[in-house]
């Protein structure tokens, strides 16, 4: 092969080389708007289904427990909330619904058997790459009312905006101060939750513990995220307190998280 041959293969390898990154490209960017398009829908519609259902009386809901073995003993009446009634008659996984005013985070909140479900499932259970605003499987869905306890909640950091991306907002000191509540609904309630605390951390910080024994071992672990918080605030946080942790992904470095941490003041 003579040097014009030769030089004429090379060009040929590197057009269709460029050729197939330029079509696997377009390939990777239809699948984003795909789903970019279809989570937006799935979005919509639950918006609108708890928009028209927000105004309904709540349904009174009477459960039972056991008491012992041989005793049933009737709890009080519980008021569902119609909004999450109806979205649960969609998918029986919504545990409720959170809200970030002026944001974009206004989404149902789902909880799977496991943390991975729903990392690629819409709030419907359909396969979507933007996933779903999932609380952590070992947390009670009913709890949010219990003192000493710690729930989590996950999302995805979508470069369109949309799920947990707009937590970013909070590396803004000026927002962080400006903005210092959001909303949390259960199946009964609404509950208002105070930031004390964000930072980007590692994974190898274990900030998504649920479990403390002990009030000390709650104490350490309130000091252990308090520590590392970007902004100081006048937040006093205790053993006592019902914690709410909201994580994301971010992009400082590898396996990198951006996590926001508040407690229930209502």
């Amino acid at each position: 092969m003579d040097k014009k041959e030769n030089k004429t293969l090379k060009k040929n390898v590197l057009l269709w080389v460029s050729i197939a990154l330029l079509v696997f490209s377009l390939v990777g960017m239809g699948f984003r708007w795909r789903d970019q398009y279809n989570n937006e829908k799935a979005v919509q519609e639950a918006r609108q289904i708890a928009e028209q259902s927000r105004e309904r009386e709540p349904e009174v809901v009477e459960e039972m427990h056991q008491q012992d073995d041989l005793n049933i003993e009737k709890e009080e009446p519980k008021e569902v909330l119609p909004f999450i009634r109806d979205l649960q008659e969609k998918n029986p996984d919504v545990v409720g619904w959170i809200e970030l005013e002026g944001t974009e985070i206004d989404y149902p909140v789902v909880q799977a058997e496991d943390n991975e479900f729903y990392l690629k499932k819409d709030w419907l259970g359909q396969d979507n790459s933007a996933g779903a605003i999932f609380m952590d499987y070992r947390n009670d869905p009913e709890g949010l009312e219990e003192r000493k306890s710690h729930t989590i909640l996950y999302g995805h950091h979508r470069q369109d905006g949309s799920m947990f991306q707009n937590l970013m907002n909070y590396k803004d000191e000026q927002y962080f101060r400006d903005n210092p509540t959001f909303e949390v609904t259960d199946q009964y309630g609404t509950h208002t939750f105070e930031i004390f605390s964000c930072y980007v951390t590692s994974t190898d910080f274990y900030f998504i513990e649920t479990r403390f024994p002990r009030d000390e071992d709650f104490e350490g672990f309130l000091d252990s995220i308090t520590e590392k918080r970007l902004f100081d605030t006048d937040v006093e946080v205790s053993a006592e307190d019902h914690l709410l942790t909201l994580s994301t992904c971010t992009y400082e470095y590898d396996d990198a998280r951006f996590v926001v941490h508040a407690r229930r003041v209502d």
